[in-house]
């Protein structure tokens, strides 16, 4: 398998798609792909050359955040720098050609100056896409659908961070869950993802994180993988948010955050935390099929 890198377009703000590039195919529905593990079942190239370029198109503003690709759209955001208005882009894959494009109101922040304010990747499902964005005041889960209409908006509560937002949103069966961990009320979360009515909600002693949960199958049921490093790895069960397992793995003579989302390799479940100007860690644990850590 070939991991695979989306590729962002600065200055003249855009989105490109390469002719030839097999690996986006398929459907690309979170952060990082299919349960963030950044791969594609085809290679890519390694180099490109401008005739290997299908279609371009810019966008309005600047964004960290990576297109996501679903049933021949591609839904990507982006958000202005002086305003901080976030936007949400639906293309058509095949050429490029913008089938809509929302604006939504919000003020700008403190954040670190290499963030945006459209850093989350989207979540994207058969019926919906969902977006996340906060400023210190308040959080706020928005669902579309694939039309751009807006279905359901949902403030989850404070950001509090001078590095500004981060956290993707991931859908797993009917819900939406995010991992909202900063300097304040920190916990993680789960919502309807038709009414967004909240379902369940895990408090955490947690400060600034930004990784991504993704899931892990055994048998016939799944669990959320989180990292933190007041916690370690935590597998967590999706319909009730309580702690199947937790190791942790992460030393405790310096505060570390979570950046990099967990993976999976096999039966194995592999974190990372760190700081600058600290030791950065990766770790791997192995749950037993009973899911104990």
């Amino acid at each position: 398998m070939q991991t695979v890198n989306w590729p962002r377009v600065w200055g003249v703000f855009g989105l490109l798609l390469f002719a030839s590039s097999g690996a986006f195919a398929e459907d690309w529905p979170r952060f990082r792909g299919p349960n963030g593990a950044g791969l594609a079942p085809t290679s890519a190239r390694t180099e490109w050359q401008a005739t290997d370029i299908a279609w371009q198109t810019s966008l309005p503003g600047i964004g960290h955040s990576s297109p996501v690709v679903f049933a021949g759209r591609v839904f990507v955001t982006s958000g202005d720098e002086e305003s901080g208005s976030r936007f949400v882009n639906a293309y058509r894959l095949s050429d490029g050609h913008r089938l809509w494009e929302r604006k939504f109101a919000a003020t700008g922040h403190r954040k670190h100056k290499l963030n945006s304010f459209a850093s989350p990747t989207p979540a994207v499902d058969s019926e919906r896409m969902y977006v996340a964005w906060a400023t210190p005041e308040q959080s706020l889960i928005t669902a579309l659908d694939h039309d751009g209409q807006q279905l359901w908006q949902v403030d989850v509560g404070e950001f509090k961070s001078g590095h500004g937002f981060g956290v993707s949103p991931i859908v797993v069966d009917d819900m939406v869950v995010v991992a909202l961990e900063h300097q304040g009320d920190s916990r993680w979360l789960a919502l309807d993802s038709k009414t967004g009515e909240i379902r369940w909600q895990r408090p955490l002693k947690s400060s600034l994180h930004y990784a991504t949960p993704c899931v892990r199958t055994i048998g016939d049921r799944r669990e959320l993988i989180f990292t933190n490093w007041e916690q370690g790895i935590s597998g967590v069960d999706p319909r009730t948010g309580e702690v199947n397992w937790a190791a942790d793995v992460f030393d405790k003579q310096h505060i570390e955050s979570s950046i990099s989302s967990p993976v999976l390799s096999g039966d194995l479940v592999i974190g990372v935390c760190g700081w600058l100007g600290h030791q950065n860690e990766v770790a791997a644990v192995r749950p037993s099929a009973a899911g104990n850590g």
